[in-house]
């Protein structure tokens, strides 16, 4: 008796959580139209709010998607797409960084310069169109202060239409990438900090950031662009031309290491790229290295010939100088000039200004340190290979 009270109980759940499931299936494909409809709506109107000198009908979505399946950027022209005579006034897409307490979604406009750019090394003349939150769970009443939208009083009509609308995001607009540095205060130059919101207000730069480097990995395959380029920076005696990839592949597939040469054909060094974890990623950094590592058995006595940081995610204004350059009497001035000339035993971070070791970044030592410690491991990694004939 019990046994079959015990089934029939399983039966009639098993047929309360079918027909739940069934209900839901049928509800969501009563709705689906219209949440796909709405997704669409809301996205088409952040994107006006970001690149508003855009021509509503001018947004063409790329055919790459990001991880929820909707298109990776769009790219924004001066009247619709229907109109051949329409150009490019800009770019936009979503952005995504770690805040107080969640993870922030930030829809950027980027200004169409974006295309001009060789490396990451000039991102800091791409130009903020607009930024708008669309995803945060921060703190109420401090960081989520980041999407409020403030309607001012004094303009108040009846019709909202009529009101001021003010965010704090506004301040991003036709801001260059460089100005994105996060200050305590009212600041035209920089980016005012949310009061009691820090935190949140770097995540904001630091979803800016991700999307300039996602925006600038699609449209020119920034990877290998940023190899190239770094090359004849970190053996400077080579040729642009003279740089002959292994036959051995790293984990990711491209050559292990260069072996650089001169016009004259004379062998001027190596080449070698290795990751290291930086404060808010993965730091990829181009090591150049003396002609004689194969002859030395002490790696700390290695010499080095250059190192440019060709790959970040660190903070606006405070890690990222690791690859960003400083403009010193009109010219460009990069942190990581200071590695070439020591040998690997000179690696050792430090505060202050410094001959012998390297001087950290003001406020990031933790990158500072990352970078040294790739540096090193792509050194070691240089010195195996070379050991074990892989060529």
């Amino acid at each position: 008796m019990k046994k079959q009270s015990s089934l029939s109980m399983v039966c009639v759940l098993g047929i309360i959580c079918l027909a739940s499931a069934c209900s839901l299936g049928f509800l969501y494909m009563a709705t689906e139209a219209r949440i796909i409809k709405q997704r669409e709506k809301t996205t088409r109107k952040s994107l006006m709010e970001v690149v508003p000198v855009a021509d509503p009908e001018g947004f063409d979505p790329s055919e790459e998607v990001d991880e929820e399946g909707m298109p990776l950027y769009y790219t924004a022209y001066d009247k619709p797409l229907s109109d051949d005579a329409r150009q490019i006034v800009g770019f936009a897409l979503k952005g995504r960084a770690g805040g107080y307490s969640s993870t922030l979604v930030v829809m950027v406009g980027l200004g169409p310069e974006i295309t001009s750019i060789e490396t990451r090394d000039d991102f800091g003349r791409v130009k903020i169109l607009g930024a708008k939150v669309l995803e945060q769970q921060e703190t109420p009443g401090l960081g989520a202060q980041c999407q409020t939208v403030v309607v001012d009083k004094k303009l108040w009509r009846p019709f909202s239409k009529g009101a001021k609308r003010t965010s704090w995001t506004d301040q991003f607009e036709n801001k260059f990438f460089r100005d994105l540095k996060v200050v305590k205060g009212n600041s035209g130059d920089n980016i005012e900090a949310i009061t009691g919101a820090t935190i949140t207000s770097n995540a904001v730069v630091a979803a800016v950031g991700d999307a300039v480097n996602t925006l600038y990995d699609a449209l020119s395959e920034g990877g290998s662009v940023a190899v190239e380029d770094s090359l004849a920076k970190v053996v400077p005696d080579a040729a642009r031309d003279g740089f002959k990839p292994s036959k051995a592949k790293g984990e990711d597939g491209a050559p292990l290491y260069y072996t650089a040469y001169d016009r004259d054909s004379n062998h001027v060094g190596y080449a070698v790229v290795c990751k290291g974890r930086g404060y808010s990623g993965t730091i990829v950094v181009m090591v150049g290295v003396d002609p004689d590592i194969k002859a030395i058995e002490n790696l700390d006595e290695v010499k080095l010939l250059g190192v440019r940081v060709i790959e970040q995610r660190e903070t606006p204004g405070m890690g990222d100088q690791c690859q960003v350059p400083l403009t010193v009497k009109k010219k460009p001035v990069y942190w990581t000039d200071q590695f070439a000339g020591k040998s690997v035993g000179d690696l050792k971070v430090v505060k202050g200004k410094t001959e012998e070791n390297i001087e950290a970044i003001t406020q990031a030592t933790l990158t500072s340190k990352a970078v040294v410690v790739a540096t090193r491991k792509a050194v070691a990694v240089l010195s195996a290979a070379l050991k074990e004939g892989r060529e």
